[in-house]
């Protein structure tokens, strides 16, 4: 993965990926929420604090949404 990155295509490779590990990234936090239900939006719980990361490092260097509209300027 590292030498795809090097590559013309290097930016929308990183785009690809980063628009995929936001993706899942989200859905774990949902499921873990939804799977733990009330308790895991408490602070003594740590699925909060995972869910809460999870999704301020999708919104780090680009969100899932401007992620995969490079990727369509690429295209």
């Amino acid at each position: 993965m590292a030498a795809a990155l090097d590559g013309p295509d290097g930016p929308t490779t990183c785009a690809m990926a980063k628009t995929l590990i936001g993706r899942a990234a989200r859905q774990v936090a949902e499921e873990t929420v939804q799977m733990q239900g009330g308790i895991a939006m408490t602070w003594d719980y740590a699925a909060s604090h995972y869910a809460k990361r999870l999704t301020m490092l999708d919104h780090q260097l680009g969100d899932t949404d401007h992620c995969l509209a490079e990727v369509m300027r690429s295209l």
